[in-house]
């Protein structure tokens, strides 16, 4: 609307701006552009977002829009539902204001173009416009919420009535009413404002029916049928699209006289009644409250109807081979003794009830710190968080209770583990999620981590392992790979944990740090290898760690000590018998606040300080299949500090993290590591007199550095100053080559017709981010922010 301006909160636009390009630039009536479309943008989110402002009959609208999506390339733009003070007010019952939508929203009016778009808004308003807004449920909500606050209105009345606000009960009492009567033909007026805004042929009345009663849900065009007859308006000669979901316990047999189809369309021809036949299921139906012992046995699946709880003094016993299937939001709520005795051929398997969609279950909850739980050989997948989020944040969550995991495989959750206080013992499982978590995350209490295998992501700010406040913990024999998401480390430790033992661990590829240790935390570190991180250890505000054989290869600082946050301190760190190889940039820092000592240690790129330290090449076996094992030759072999004490075979102790190689403890394809060597070395946002082109013009530009011992081949590359396309700009000359030590210029100037090293971009001079990307256009190699900057 006129005078209504955007504000970009947070990121960019861009993406948005490119699907409103695409939008404007194709036929929507190609079904291959409308998919494209909903690749983009979460098209029903949309649709709400416009069903709640019409139906409310929210004036204010055009200045109350917020919408979203996360920085991932197949994130889709979603909207919010905000501000609806102007909205449920009894005089504008029967305001139009589609008309309006249809007259000042861009975005709306460009995809009322699309008759895909069109027909999915139009029956999905309507089957909002039945069920979500039917007069009975908007009631029964007024009435909910206000009994709830009623006890508090009293109080909040003396407070601010006289300041504008409700000024005594009688009148809360009429504005509830007011509420109510909106809505009493509310849903029947915007139903006739679509027939004639839209020019549609009426409406026709579908009825579905659950045969038995109580078994299954019904969704129109997926939105929840909630009627208790089943009957809803829909406007004619539109299709509809009608899915049955089961209830735990019945399984679907078909649509009576009609189709066995689990999904029907239907035009809206005439009015209809349809029935959804069920039948009962193998499954057995688990009680809300298991009240005494009790064991599982591998006969037939479980279904849990909503929550099931094992109360204190209970022991729940599940046998190999078991399955439970757990409904939306459904938890396990353990104040007893849960027991799991699956097998490695025959695991328990936790899981979503596999008929009710994409819907996520709860979490597995633990309130027991007297007894302890033990769970052995259990896949669990599709969980998102518990009885309480604010507390219950992982699929296991864990609160001041005892708890075993044996040989656990937990995939497709939001949080895999979470513990606070307690004590938690973590054996031989294995992780991987693609969300913003934290894959354990142990606050306070007693942990060990052993033999675990961490499968990483490109999610941002997702640790393998986070211990906060933990005054004892072992970390030992575990594999952590590809944390490659900004701010994403392999290991780390805070807010005073102390007494942290990290030992024997594999950590390849975390895109901040391999360890972290930091918040006055203390921490020691033996024969870990960590490979491929932006800092392989970082110790920071008043921080300690002891590092003994330890072997880092391939980091770009390895070991950095520094204070983080202003006033906290710095870190310390004591160095003895550690490799520290094919740095990128430093093989210790230390700033003023901080101390790092080394000895007997080893480093190919500079000669440490310190007593018995090593400048040379520690001669692995073959690193470039990761074998870091030490060669027979290596000087590293009985070098390390004779007070160490001698090997077991009575030798004096090695230098590194008796390494000994096996090619599965990094079963993917080793990453070309030269290639990541690669740093963006210096840039011009205004160049008015210093570089000239092959065109003799004075360009943006950008240089590169290859700090490698040998030439880098830069095809298939990406350039880019836009965090929301990182593939941009493409090397595509396959003879674009980096000598070794070398340097590139690269002009970005927007004219990529003078030749391959001229980018499609310009750079901004007010400050913005510039990425290097690997061949995957998702794997940042380097990457510079800078701010506004001055000519040359």
């Amino acid at each position: 609307p006129s005078g209504t301006q955007l504000l970009v909160i947070e990121g960019s636009m861009d993406h948005y701006n490119t699907m409103i390009n695409y939008i404007l630039s194709n036929d929507l009536n190609d079904p291959g552009v409308y998919d494209q479309i909903q690749q983009w943008m979460n098209v029903d989110s949309f649709i709400d977002h416009l069903v709640m402002t019409l139906y409310c009959a929210n004036t204010s609208w055009g200045h109350n829009r917020e919408w979203w999506r996360s920085r991932e390339e197949n994130g889709k733009w979603q909207w919010l539902i905000v501000d609806l003070d102007r909205g449920f007010n009894v005089n504008n019952s029967a305001i139009n204001l589609l008309d309006d939508l249809m007259n000042d929203y861009e975005l709306f009016q460009y995809l009322l173009n699309s008759p895909f778009f069109q027909d999915r808004f139009i029956q999905r308003a309507a089957a909002h416009l039945s069920n979500t807004f039917s007069p009975d449920r908007i009631i029964t909500i007024v009435d909910s919420l206000s009994s709830t606050i009623a006890l508090e209105m009293p109080r909040h009345i003396d407070r601010w009535g006289d300041e504008g606000g409700v000024s005594g009960m009688g009148q809360w009492a009429n504005e509830l009413d007011e509420i109510k009567q909106f809505s009493q033909n509310r849903n029947t007026i915007v139903q006739n404002q679509f027939i004639n805004e839209l020019d549609l042929d009426g409406t026709v009345e579908v009825t579905v029916v659950i045969d038995p009663p109580g078994s299954a849900q019904i969704s129109i065009n997926d939105v929840p049928v909630i009627n208790s007859d089943g009957s809803g308006t829909y406007f004619k000669n539109i299709p509809i699209s009608i899915n049955p979901q089961s209830a735990p316990g019945y399984e679907f047999i078909g649509w009576a006289g009609v189709s066995d189809s689990m999904r029907i369309d239907y035009n809206c021809i005439t009015d209809s009644l349809f029935t959804a036949v069920f039948q009962l299921s193998d499954e057995i139906m688990l009680p809300e409250v298991i009240t005494e012992n009790t064991l599982l046995t591998n006969e037939q699946p479980y279904a849990v109807v909503q929550d099931l709880t094992i109360p204190s003094g209970v022991v729940l016993t599940i046998s190999a081979g078991v399955e439970i299937r757990m409904p939306e939001q459904g938890n396990i709520i353990v104040e007893g003794r849960f027991i799991i005795n699956g097998t490695e051929g025959n695991p328990v398997q936790i899981i979503s009830h596999s008929s009710i969609g994409d819907n996520r279950w709860g979490a597995l909850c633990f309130h027991n710190d007297t007894d302890t739980s033990t769970i052995s050989h259990l896949r669990l997948t599709g969980a998102s968080t518990g009885v309480n989020p604010m507390v219950h944040h992982g699929a296991i969550s864990s609160i001041h209770s005892h708890i075993i995991l044996n040989h656990v495989e937990i995939e497709n959750v939001e949080f895999p583990i979470y513990a606070e206080g307690g004590s938690i013992i973590i054996n031989s499982s294995s992780i991987a999620s693609d969300f913003i978590c934290d894959y354990i995350n142990v606050k306070g209490g007693n942990v060990l981590i052993d033999n675990c295998t961490f499968y990483g992501s490109g999610a941002q700010d997702t640790d393998a392992i986070d211990l906060d406040g933990v005054t004892s913990g072992i970390i030992r024999n575990n594999r952590i790979y590809n944390f490659t998401g900004f701010n994403s480390d392999g290991i780390d430790i805070g807010e005073n944990s102390e007494n942290i033992i990290i030992t024997r661990n594999l950590i390849y590829h975390a895109k901040d740090k391999g360890i972290s240790v930091g918040q006055g935390s203390t921490v020691a570190l033996d024969r870990n290898l960590i490979v491929g991180c932006n800092m392989g250890l970082a110790v920071k505000d008043n921080s300690e760690a002891i590092v003994l054989n330890n072997t880092f290869v391939y980091n770009d600082t390895t070991i950095s000590c520094y204070e983080k946050n202003e006033g906290a301190g710095g870190g310390s760190a004591e160095i003895v018998n550690t490799i520290l190889s094919n740095n990128l940039s430093l093989s210790i820092y230390a700033d003023e606040f901080s101390m790092a000592s080394s000895s007997y240690s080893l480093s190919d790129s500079e000669l440490l300080e310190g007593e018995g330290n090593l400048l040379t090449d520690p001669l692995f076996v073959d690193q470039s299949i990761y074998n870091f094992e030490l060669d027979s030759n290596s000087p590293c072999i009985d070098a390390g500090d004779p007070e160490s004490g001698p090997d077991e075979d009575g030798s004096p102790a090695d230098i590194g993290a008796y390494y000994t190689y096996d090619p599965e403890d990094y079963p993917f394809q080793i990453p070309g590591y030269l290639i990541g060597q690669l740093r963006i070395n210096e840039l011009l946002a205004i160049n008015n007199t210093i570089n000239m082109d092959e065109a003799n013009e004075f360009d943006d530009w950008v240089e590169l550095y290859n700090p490698s011992d040998q030439a880098l081949n830069l095809s298939g590359l990406y350039l880019s100053d836009d965090l929301e396309n990182l593939t941009q700009w493409q090397f595509t000359d396959t003879a674009i080559v980096i000598s070794a030590g070398g340097h590139l210029l690269i002009w970005c100037d927007d004219n990529q017709e003078q030749g391959s090293l001229h980018t499609n971009f310009k750079l901004n001079s007010t400050g913005e981010t510039l990425v290097l990307t690997h061949l995957d256009g998702t794997t940042i190699i380097d990457q510079v922010s800078f701010d506004s900057q001055t000519p040359d």
